[in-house]
């Protein structure tokens, strides 16, 4: 006869700190890391002379707007 009053929890090998950070820091982590910073910092250096380039634009855009608005008034 089998008493049964607890549950079986299995026990689950934890990783040393040092094997850990050894798989966080393998070749292909690193690697695909530097891989998307680079994607990244090329699209950042393609966006910013356009917002640069578009901002002037604007402005005059609402200047344009308002010296219409004034004309229409006269």
């Amino acid at each position: 006869m089998y008493y049964y009053d607890y549950y079986y929890y299995p026990i689950y090998y934890k990783p040393s700190m040092m094997q850990s950070l050894k798989y966080t820091f393998n070749r292909e982590n690193v690697s695909k890391a530097l891989q998307t910073t680079q994607k990244t910092l090329y699209t950042v250096n393609q966006i910013i002379p356009i917002i640069n380039q578009v901002r002037p634009i604007i402005s005059n855009a609402k200047t344009a707007l308002k010296v219409a608005k004034a004309v229409k008034e006269i």
